[in-house]
Formats: structure tokens, sequence, C-alpha cells
């Protein structure tokens, strides 16, 4: 079963967006897939980004020299590499605690907006409501005064 390449696209815009793109990019391209390739390159894929993947090639290669050319030096590239991974899995951490804080406080704004949102739509009904009494019992006093003032004109005043 040989699939078509054009159905992989997706998947690989996915991926690609997820690695390399900026969130704000990252969430206009999950809305509108098509609109993917009008974006242009500078803009969609960060220069922080591209800057910090040329920095962790660059230290790579350099430590894969320095291991294969320098062997006395493995015992501090290996501390060096433990203390990396020990930071990046605490920064790491600190985030997703972040994200989950904040996502918890915006939760909880959600559900107060919809109360307050709630609240007022009830008032809201409630004013309209007294509006549209008063409106009545205005139209019916003028009408009465209409009336009155008709029928006053219409009968002679007897004595």
């Amino acid at each position: 079963m040989a699939t078509h390449p054009a159905e992989f696209e997706p998947a690989f815009k996915r991926l690609f967006a997820k690695m390399f793109l900026k969130p704000a990019v990252r969430n206009a391209l999950s809305r509108d897939e098509s609109q993917f390739f009008n974006v242009p390159l500078f803009r969609s894929i960060g220069m922080d980004r591209i800057l910090e993947i040329a920095g962790w090639i660059a230290v790579a290669i350099i430590g894969v020299v320095l291991w294969i050319v320098l062997p006395e030096v493995r015992s501090i590239l290996a501390c060096l590499l433990t203390a990396t991974i020990i930071y990046r899995v605490f920064v790491a951490t600190v985030r997703l605690t972040a994200k989950r804080i904040v996502g918890d406080q915006l939760m909880e704004l959600r559900s107060e907006v919809g109360a307050i949102a709630e609240r007022l739509e009830h008032i809201d009904r409630k004013t309209n409501a007294l509006f549209l009494d008063t409106l009545a019992q205005r139209q019916a006093a003028s009408l009465r005064s209409v009336v009155r003032s008709s029928v006053s004109k219409r009968s002679p005043a007897v004595h």
C-alpha cells in the first residue's frame, strides 16, 4: 500500500511548526494551514531559535573534537554535559509548573468572568423589562390624555 507524499505534508508542517516556529505563527498555522507558505520565512522562524540551534550544534562539534583530541578533558566535558542536562531539566520543570499555575489562574478568571457575564445579562434583562414597562406606562398615559382632550372638545360643557 503505497501512500502519496502529499498525505505526509500536514504532519510535516505540524512537526516543523512545533520545533522551529514562534508560538504566534504556530497558532496561526494550526488555524489555517493553507496560509503556511504565505508567511515570510524571517517572520515565521525566530532568529533567536536559529541562533540557539546553531549554538548547540557548534557546542556539540567542539565537544566531540575535544573528546577525541584531548582525552584528559573528558571528565570536565562529562561534568559540563551532566550540569547542562540537569539545568535543562530544571528549566523545563519550572516552565511546566509556571504554565500550569498560570493556566489554573486563567481557568479561575474565565469562570469568574462567566459568572459576571451571567449577572450582567440578568441585570440587562431586568433593566430592559423596567424600561419596557415604563415605556408602556407612558404610552398609556399619553393615550389617556389624548382621549380626555378629544372627549372634552367633543362634548359641550353642561352647567
